[in-house]
């Protein structure tokens, strides 16, 4: 059952790039990208709209104060990540974007809607390190649609510091809200896992 917040929206052939940042590697100028799900301004308003509640719940402590224990992404960001590549050279991004193209294109509109708030890892408070919103619906259009941009980008993809994929990381549909930060104590972290997993309870029960 979604949370009182949830809303669809229509996902599917408009996936893209996403640029991160630049950076280099071995003195080549690299871009760090990933293949994602754009959202609707709609949809995003209402994830920031969550994450403002849940950061105002952590206010409290003296860490975020200093803004040392989340850093959020911000509104215009939010995206459902389908593949991340890394740091790409620059000849490698228009081999991709030209293979992933007639891909997308071939994709039907599914949809989908926001669905609970979590972190990972999931079942260890200690080590928190990611605030995230799931997402629920036509779920085998988006794994469909996630395979099919795996499989392109292992075919095509020349890309010096990408690591195989380990057998447990499965993907897991998300839209990150705010990442902890690495010098965050365990306590922090907890108090982040409380603060999340409160307002997911409250929200879904009420």
């Amino acid at each position: 059952m979604p949370v009182p917040w949830a809303c669809g929206w229509i996902a599917g052939a408009k996936s893209t790039f996403a640029d991160r940042r630049k950076s280099s590697i071995c003195g080549m100028s690299t871009r760090r990208l990933f293949v994602a799900v754009p959202l609707s301004p709609e949809i995003k308003a209402r994830i920031q709209n969550v994450a403002t509640s849940v950061q105002q719940g952590i206010l409290a402590t003296a860490d975020q104060r200093r803004g040392q224990i989340l850093k959020f992404v911000r509104e215009s960001d939010f995206h459902i990540t389908l593949n991340f590549l890394g740091n790409v050279p620059p000849e490698n991004v228009d081999i991709l974007s030209r293979e992933l193209r007639p891909c997308l294109m071939e994709i039907k509109p599914f949809r989908l809607h926001l669905d609970v708030l979590g972190t990972f890892p999931e079942k260890n408070m200690n080590r928190t390190r990611l605030f995230w919103m799931g997402v629920d619906g036509d779920m085998e259009a988006l794994n469909d649609l996630e395979s099919r941009v795996t499989e392109i980008v292992n075919e095509h993809a020349i890309i010096p510091d990408r690591k195989p994929q380990k057998p447990w990381e499965t993907f897991t549909p998300h839209i990150t809200i705010a990442r902890v930060g690495m010098n965050a104590k365990s306590k922090t972290r907890v108090t982040v896992y409380e603060e999340v997993h409160s307002f997911e309870q409250t929200n879904r029960d009420s």
